[in-house]
């Protein structure tokens, strides 16, 4: 079978921001702090020295390590069954420092001081964060052997309720009183939590992601909440509810990735509220903050940094709707253009995809070439 082609797209050695087009694309950095933005593809992402964040999504992308003092952050969403990412360290075994768990991120360190480390965001967090490969020269170890590294066992979760149940054409996953971690399984999905810190990840199809009811018997108790809501790609539908009993006491955070062209989510905030009387605010490449009128706090994660990011709508129960135009107007940037990125040269290139030959585990891996398992702690 043919390796697969991609585009190239060549950074410079000054701090460049490449965002791959609507095919397999080479994202190449040069010596500065890069951004890579992957395309809906199987693509690969090689930063140089500096301080680098890569965002990878679909298809079965590849990273190429860089250990010559970089840092690298890694966030790939893929809720996509049986996809499968590389890491490729580059280098023998021999030159990892540390490989150590810090909260939700997995850290793999070379020798080069203390930015010397990829960071895997949110590996231990659920599958569609999880790179499945990590090569050295060679040698492979998978998601697998780095989660028993740690013994770190997820338990088995259900995707959909039992029986099963449906709201406007998706399949039901619904949440309970406590802590929930709903993730949808291979189909389009109405996730629903209710009360608590819940982490919402949705399919790779158009979801609806509720982060839940206004009531609590135990608000006395624990009135507190704050939730995480993930998507990607499809058209995906947010719901947050507004509620004075939540004032000052409620975060909901979203972060959507998905470089699909034409898809359009939408975040619907239910109850009194108004545009008028939202503050919003917001930097260049940064989040987007909604701060409502019971001064409930809603974030999209990276909403200035690209269009991958962005939730094209966001409507209210007066009948207002924001666009993306709207939003920046209401912040003080000027309209979304094009990233500040190195021409993408025309030229073809492919990486070899035959599979490393793999190894039992990481503990026989560790023993055999000296490197150091670390610490294990949060942050």
């Amino acid at each position: 079978m043919a390796a697969p082609s991609r585009l190239l797209v060549q950074g410079t050695p000054d701090d460049d921001f490449l965002v791959a087009p609507f095919q397999p694309s080479r994202l190449v950095g040069g010596a500065g702090d890069d951004i890579l933005i992957d395309s809906p593809g199987s693509d690969s992402l090689y930063p140089g020295e500096g301080a680098n964040r890569l965002y990878g999504g679909l298809g079965n992308d590849y990273y190429m390590g860089q250990y010559a003092g970089g840092t690298q952050e890694i966030l790939d969403f893929d809720p996509t069954p049986g996809n499968i990412d590389t890491f490729d360290f580059g280098e023998s075994a021999e030159n990892i420092a540390g490989i150590e768990r810090h909260g939700d991120d997995l850290h793999i360190r070379g020798y080069g001081g203390d930015e010397d480390v990829a960071v895997f965001h949110n590996f231990f967090l659920d599958p569609a964060f999880r790179i499945e490969r990590f090569r050295f020269n060679g040698k492979v170890l998978t998601d697998k052997d780095m989660l028993r590294a740690f013994h770190f066992d997820p338990a088995s979760m259900p995707h959909a309720d039992e029986p099963p149940s449906y709201t406007e054409g998706r399949i039901r996953l619904s949440g309970g009183e406590k802590p929930d971690h709903l993730s949808a399984g291979d189909q389009a999905t109405y996730i629903s939590s209710h009360w608590g810190h819940d982490l919402l990840i949705g399919s790779r199809y158009s979801d609806v992601l509720n982060a839940g009811n206004s009531e609590s018997p135990s608000f006395t108790i624990s009135p507190h909440r704050s939730d995480r809501l993930y998507g990607g790609p499809g058209g995906d539908y947010y719901l947050v509810n507004s509620d004075w009993r939540h004032a000052e006491i409620s975060l909901t955070e979203i972060q959507d990735y998905d470089t699909t062209p034409g898809n359009i989510d939408t975040l619907h905030i239910r109850g009194d509220e108004s545009p008028v009387y939202t503050r919003i605010t917001g930097e260049a490449r940064g989040d987007l903050v909604l701060e409502l009128n019971t001064n409930q706090r809603i974030t999209i994660k990276n909403y200035f940094l690209n269009k991958a990011f962005v939730i094209e709508k966001i409507r209210f129960d007066d009948g207002s709707v924001l666009n993306e135009a709207a939003v920046r107007q209401r912040v003080g940037l000027p309209p979304a253009n094009s990233p500040q990125a190195s021409l993408s040269t025309p030229q073809h290139f492919y990486v070899d995809a035959k599979a490393a030959p793999a190894i039992e585990g990481l503990l026989d891996f560790v023993l055999a070439t000296g490197a150091a398992l670390a610490r294990t702690g949060l942050q």
